[in-house]
């Protein structure tokens, strides 16, 4: 049973937090956001008003000041003990205190202490980040409420409940709501943004383009996610960055080595496929995770060996062990998969990946979670996955209106694996698809950075997949000399692989390479195994002194510290009144918890979107006086609809079955007169002309038509090209006197109906 609370707090008393506002700059992949909280006294004693909030899990906060009437109270970064001792010290003596700690790095509290009555309190929290990427797609992510955890009866750190720390109070509506204000820089560069989590207001008329929401403020109950796709990929490039103390090199690295993967042989490993079946996962989310899995089945070959997994507050699996990938196994697949449900009650992770991780195999086993990971037991969750990765390969994909960004990204980072997150209007299958290629040919390996000095570098391990860009950081003494190039090494598929970057010097962009080298140095301590069995957070006296001295150093905060501002005050009649804890509620996230709201308003058709320069079909919009926004409705979601529904039909031997729906919906035509063709096709030896003729199609619209969609098709096909290569070598079909390729290759050019 949940604790709910309405408008107003325990004690019904006003609920202080009047409204938040996000004004963020993009240029590139960087970011640097300012997230200010405004909050009220309207009771008639002092109050102390307690807010946990989240913050993207690689961000890096770096500013936080504090402004009431014409005053502005500036912060100082301390040991968290100390921090709270000196908040503590301030309420005692009636002065304002307002602390804020770092509860994970996706989970902030803030105290607003001894804030008098009629006061109005404006606090502004700086931070930076870099988005992710993939491709010349760059993704910023705005988590907005915390999302209910599941947390196992007895779970404490040092003491305290985990509940405690990871959960506020929830209500079923907040009065204060979100503005926000995001510049994105380098218009000319931009194809498309698009928001699936919220109508937004697009204006291009000057550089940056300014985005905010279509309506004043939203509801604070969804994460806020903007997709902005450019029209040239990232390339790779290198700063250096000088400052008082030491000079900082970023380095941008994205991996493109598609044409050596082609002929890499795929690894005979095990594939296991976890589906969260919880209630939260109802609806859309768990058909699309279905179509999903089915379509990764049926790519498999008999090599590779699998086993599909559902877990709630129970687990079952399909096979008692992985088996081989032949057409018997992948059949009861199948047919399990269409039988799955989000009818297993809560959200308990562990226990699946017990079973995993204890079952000896002597195979590497590269495991799919599809989860929103709302748990709260992360550290022991985390434990395990550390200690089995070195045979195991944990990737996630995050679904939901706020998953957990930073279990998520943490379990797959510590497993050498990677990460996705699907705000509810995003196809689910897609983004699972691209995971295919990465599953089963890898990333690449002994990757390496050779500097011409000594460098610290962070993170000191980086794991990289095709199309992937990351950032690393290095910091040097201003003595150094910095070369104009810098080679990276790696191998893949057992071949050495080399690039020179470019670097160049130019001045500092509001301190973001320094403070996210800091920030990375830190995180590698934070997340490092603890050497004391009776640690848990927090790390030995050593590492604890380190992080402390990064933090103080470069101003951000950790988990060791906290940002602390004291308001020295005169004496007045206030400090005679009672001081009343206030406890911020958190808006409830929206459909959690309730299948019927789940299954109505996860999954819509329709995605709006401001394309630039584009050919496709368009419908204008007026959304402000400066411009009319195209908006493109239907075409890219009905073209992932034809690409995914294509994939479906492979089969498990390898070739395509054509459906009606293809032969209708692409070509006009009946499946009759479709397989009456297909019985015209010439071969010298007796074979399956239908599948011969569809699996030939198949590939032929694949490649010629949606070749923008190479991350989804292109790994998941590769069994019906060897099948379809193998065919035509050993039958040569001909149609209407020429081969059956170039037939095909006329027929789906001048007959496919693409819009």
């Amino acid at each position: 049973m949940r604790e709910v609370f309405g408008l107003i707090t325990k004690g019904h008393k006003c609920v202080p937090l009047r409204g938040v506002d996000v004004m963020a700059d993009i240029i590139g992949r960087g970011c640097k956001v300012k997230l200010i909280q405004t909050f009220i006294n309207s009771e008639e004693n002092p109050i102390e008003a307690v807010y946990k909030f989240p913050l993207p899990e690689n961000c890096t906060v770096c500013g936080f000041i504090v402004k009431i009437g014409d005053r502005t109270i500036y912060s100082e970064v301390e040991d968290r003990d100390k921090a709270f001792e000196l908040y503590d010290k301030a309420l005692t003596n009636r002065d304002g205190a307002y602390l804020l700690d770092e509860e994970r790095p996706n989970i902030f509290t803030l105290s607003v202490g001894n804030l008098p009555s009629g006061s109005v309190a404006r606090i502004e929290i700086d931070y930076i980040t870099i988005l992710d990427t993939f491709g010349s797609e760059i993704r910023f992510f705005l988590p907005t409420t915390i999302s209910p955890r599941y947390i196992p009866d007895g779970s404490h750190t040092n003491g305290i409940p985990e509940a405690d720390i990871v959960n506020p109070p929830f209500a079923l509506d907040v009065p204060y709501g979100l503005k926000a204000l995001v510049n994105i820089h380098d218009r000319d560069n931009i194809l498309s943004i698009e928001s699936p989590s919220h109508k937004i207001s697009i204006d291009i008329s000057n550089n940056p383009v300014k985005i905010s929401f279509a309506s004043e403020t939203v509801k604070m109950d969804r994460d806020f996610v903007l997709n902005i796709k450019h029209k040239k990929g990232f390339e790779n490039r290198g700063y250096i960055y000088e400052a008082d103390n030491g000079k900082f090199i970023q380095i941008d690295f994205t991996a493109s080595f598609n044409d050596l993967s082609e002929h890499a042989d795929k690894p005979s490993g095990e594939i296991i496929f976890v589906l969260d079946c919880s209630g939260s996962m109802g609806g859309s989310s768990i058909n699309e995770a279905k179509k999903a899995i089915e379509i990764f089945i049926r790519a498999l070959e008999e090599k590779i060996k699998f086993n599909v997994y559902r877990f709630g507050s129970t687990f079952e699996k399909l096979f008692d062990s992985a088996v081989s990938g032949n057409n018997e196994n992948i059949a009861k697949a199948l047919q399990y998969v269409t039988k799955i449900d989000a009818d297993l009650g809560g959200t308990e992770i562990l226990l699946p990946l017990k079973d995993i991780y204890e079952t000896e195999s002597g195979l590497v086993k590269n495991i799919i979670l599809i989860t929103d990971g709302q748990i709260g037991n992360e550290s022991e969750v985390i434990k395990l996955i550390r200690n089995g990765s070195n045979k195991n390969r944990l990737f996630t994909v995050g679904i939901g209106y706020g998953p957990n960004e930073y279990f998520l990204k943490q379990a797959a980072r510590i497993s050498n694996a990677t990460s996705e997150l699907i705000a509810p209007d995003e196809r689910i299958e897609p983004k699972i698809l691209k995971l295919f290629k990465q599953v089963t040919r890898g990333n690449l390996m002994s990757f390496k950075i050779h500097w011409a000095n000594s460098v610290e570098q962070a993170p000191a391990e980086t794991v990289i997949f095709s199309g992937h860009t990351v950032s690393i950081f290095g910091k040097t003494d201003l003595t150094s000399v910095i070369p104009d190039k810098l080679k990276i090494t790696a191998v893949f598929d057992s071949k050495p692989l080399e690039w020179l970057i470019d670097l160049k010097t130019i001045n500092i962009v509001e301190g973001l390479p320094i403070s996210l080298w800091a920030r990375e140095r830190i995180r590698e301590l934070e997340e490092a195994p603890s050497s004391g069995s009776r640690q848990v957070d927090r790390k030995d006296r050593l590492v604890k002194e380190e992080i402390i001295e990064l933090s103080k150093e470069f101003k951000i905060i950790s988990r060791e510290t906290s940002f602390i501002a004291v308001e020295k005050r005169k004496d007045s009649e206030e400090k005679e009144k009672e001081i009343i804890i206030s406890k911020v509620p958190v808006m409830l996230t929206k459909a959690w918890g309730d299948a019927n709201v789940h299954h109505c308003l996860l999954f819509s058709p329709l995605r709006y979107k401001f394309f630039h320069g584009t050919s496709t079909k368009r419908l204008y919009s007026k959304v402000n006086a400066n411009f009319a926004m195209p908006i493109e409705l239907l075409a890219r979601t009905q073209e992932t609809d034809i690409v995914v529904h294509l994939l479906t039909l492979q089969r498990p031997a390898g070739g395509f079955v054509i459906d009606k729906y293809i032969a209708k919906r692409g070509f006009s035509i009946t499946i009759k007169e479709l397989k009456d063709l297909s019985n015209t096709i010439i071969t010298e030896n007796a074979t399956d002309k239908f599948v011969l003729l569809s699996t030939a199609i198949v590939l032929t619209i694949l490649r010629k038509n949606f070749v923008h969609k190479k991350d989804i098709w292109e790994g998941v096909v590769e069994k019906s090209i060897k099948w379809l290569d193998g065919e035509i070598k050993k039958n040569k079909p001909r149609l209407k006197n020429i081969s059956l390729m170039e037939w095909v290759e006329e027929f789906v050019e001048q007959s496919f109906l693409v819009e």
